[in-house]
């Protein structure tokens, strides 16, 4: 006789909700001759994996032939467990046979990895990205593993050999706060667009397909991704169909408030593109809107970080990034008190040739060390042109730039829109992040 789980696997996470999760368990006895005097019975216990300790004693399942069932409500959050079987052909505890065990599950949150390729993981320079045991990952060849990297490993379908990504530090992040084990499904495909994941198109449909396989139940989507909207075709619609992903994906779900952690694109090194450069601007505010525009998705700053070939992050950039949005996560989703926005412009006025904006987050101060004012990443327009930022200084929250000449007509203000930004300028001395990106912000006259 061998006992055989059916529905879990080793690795698996099951999601959490307010710190507890039923755990259903099924199988059969293989090999069984059923015996109406000695029926015999299937027992089944949850065990802490660091010590052996019981979470759940060894319980009698419900038998129908060789078949078996039983629940365990309230199984609390941690991990990883143990999942052990046994079988008695006489119906006795005194008298038992070890079935299949299931190692390393976990109680906890599961995060989807959707997006394109900066999702995927296309940085190739060496970096501690190490993940913590409780980082279990539910892959694209649809299997629960460790949450080493790469975590994109579909390599036939995928074509490009992947390294690491944001993701590792990012569930690292959770981990440490919650003290318990996180789940990630890598679904995001480089190269792909926005209306590539618009509800019945097929990365839409496959990571759905992935959520089921997983579990059914996730926490929150972690989406990075914008590269490939950047072009006068699309850019003037990302909010728009960012917004109805985000409102398909939480109806298919039967979640309402469904989090989404996100972040603005990083740069693009290119040769001069003006048109291009303006529809790249409006991606990155974009992003930043949406964080204003749709409840409980949040949005972290990338454009500091340094990059492995002309537009994917290396894997420094990766460790950084992913632990920002962590710190995005634990602050906005779970209510932790972590320093988790990035700052962003909330004033910004002018009087005579001095402009000043003022920041919301900014913790500490701003720290700049006399930096040029071209360093400050300003792009200045008015009815008459371009205007020049010829000094400049932080005074804790703000900005104070005085401009080459007075304003003409209306005054907009863009930060690091371009492609190409110089990636030096002031950032939060507590947090080590610049501010989010805005573009043609309109300035108010004092």
């Amino acid at each position: 006789m061998f006992v055989k789980v059916e529905n879990l696997a080793n690795s698996q996470i099951i999601q959490q909700v307010n710190g507890f999760a039923d755990i259903t368990v099924k199988g059969t006895v293989e090999d069984y001759v059923p015996d109406p005097a000695q029926p015999g019975a299937v027992m089944v216990g949850i065990f802490r994996e660091n010590n052996l300790s019981c979470v759940i004693p060894y319980t009698f399942a419900e038998m129908d032939g060789n078949r078996f069932t039983v629940t365990f409500k309230d199984v609390p959050a941690g991990g990883l467990y143990t999942l052990r079987t046994k079988y008695s052909p006489f119906d006795s505890l005194d008298c038992d046979l070890n079935g299949e065990v299931i190692h390393h599950i976990g109680v906890g949150d599961i995060w989807v990895i959707a997006g394109q390729s900066n999702a995927v993981g296309y940085g190739k320079t060496p970096v501690v990205n190490v993940p913590d045991p409780r980082v279990r990952l539910f892959s694209l060849r649809g299997f629960w593993r460790d949450g080493t990297v790469p975590l994109h490993d579909d390599f036939t379908t995928e074509g490009f050999l992947t390294g690491c990504s944001p993701f590792v530090s990012f569930a690292n992040e959770l981990v440490d706060a919650l003290n318990y084990p996180i789940g990630l499904i890598q679904t995001a495909w480089g190269g792909t667009p926005i209306e590539a994941w618009a509800k019945g198109q097929g990365l839409y449909n496959r990571m759905m397909e992935c959520i089921q396989k997983a579990g059914g139940k996730v926490k929150g989507i972690a989406w990075h991704q914008g590269c490939s909207d950047a072009d006068s075709e699309k850019a003037d619609k990302y909010l728009e169909r960012f917004t109805q992903f985000v409102k398909d994906v939480r109806a298919d779900l039967n979640d309402p408030d469904l989090p989404f952690v996100t972040c603005q694109l990083n740069k693009f090194v290119a040769l001069y593109d003006g048109e291009a450069d303006h529809c790249f601007g409006k991606v990155k505010d974009a992003q930043r809107r949406a964080a204003h525009e749709i409840p409980n998705v949040f949005v972290t700053v990338s454009h500091d970080l340094p990059l492995v070939d002309f537009v994917h992050n290396n894997g420094v950039a990766n460790e950084e990034l992913g632990h920002r949005m962590g710190w995005s996560a634990l602050e906005g989703v779970y209510g932790k008190k972590y320093l988790g926005h990035a700052p962003e412009a909330s004033k910004l006025v002018y009087s005579g040739k001095t402009l000043t904006i003022t920041f919301d987050h900014v913790y500490m101060w701003f720290m700049q060390r006399w930096a040029p004012a071209k360093y400050f990443d300003l792009v200045l327009e008015d009815d008459a042109g371009e205007l020049t930022a010829v000094n400049a200084k932080c005074v804790k929250n703000q900005w104070i730039v005085e401009m080459d000449r007075e304003v003409e007509g209306k005054l907009l203000c863009s930060y690091a829109p371009w492609r190409l930004n110089n990636g030096l300028m002031p950032y939060d001395f507590a947090t080590g992040m610049p501010p989010l990106s805005f573009y043609r912000m309109e300035v108010a006259c004092e």
